[in-house]
């Protein structure tokens, strides 16, 4: 009987020779794409059923990614604020066509000529240059942004940048 002695054998191998398939994939993809670190929440019937942390949070102290790590998102954000935006769209909470002044009171008149559909296709004119020191608040950069001129006429333009999204991230809150 061949199956015996092979079964003995697997029973004497450490669990550890048997690779866990998300720890094989996190690390092929942070091998691939040159990840330091990475932190990974495995959810089942909507719970969080583990959190996993791989690597790396800070190079210079060789500080490794905890459960607690901050990770600095930039702009992968924008991709769920548009699906949002979308989402309340159709749901008839506002439209794409509604002027951004609708949303916040006290705006200036340069904002009723900008739509809500020109914050997330970044044409609205929205200037970037909000001065030093730069708001570390929501509330702060749309006050900053209801306070400096236009960068250009809305719609004639389209420059990528941050201010349109934190803008039409304060409107979704509302």
């Amino acid at each position: 009987m061949r199956i015996l002695p092979s079964l003995l054998a697997l029973a004497v191998i450490p669990s550890a020779a048997f690779a866990d398939p998300i720890d094989d994939f996190v690390g092929a993809q942070m091998a691939r794409s040159h990840i330091p670190g990475v932190a990974v929440a495995i959810v089942e019937d909507g719970k969080v059923a583990s959190v996993r942390s791989y690597g790396t949070a800070n190079l210079e102290w060789n500080a490794p990614v905890d459960g607690d790590t901050a990770f600095q998102l930039a702009s992968a954000t924008k991709l769920f604020t548009g699906v949002l935006l979308m989402k309340m769209a159709e749901e008839g909470k506002l439209s794409l066509a509604d002027p951004i002044a609708r949303f916040f009171e006290g705006a200036p008149e340069s904002w009723s000529k900008i739509k809500v559909l020109q914050l997330a296709n970044h044409t609205s004119g929205l200037s970037e240059d909000l001065g030093k020191p730069r708001p570390q608040t929501i509330e702060g950069l749309v006050a900053a942004s209801m306070k400096a001129p236009l960068a250009y006429e809305p719609g004639t333009e389209a420059r990528y940048g941050f201010i349109d999204f934190i803008v039409l991230r304060a409107i979704l809150e509302k």
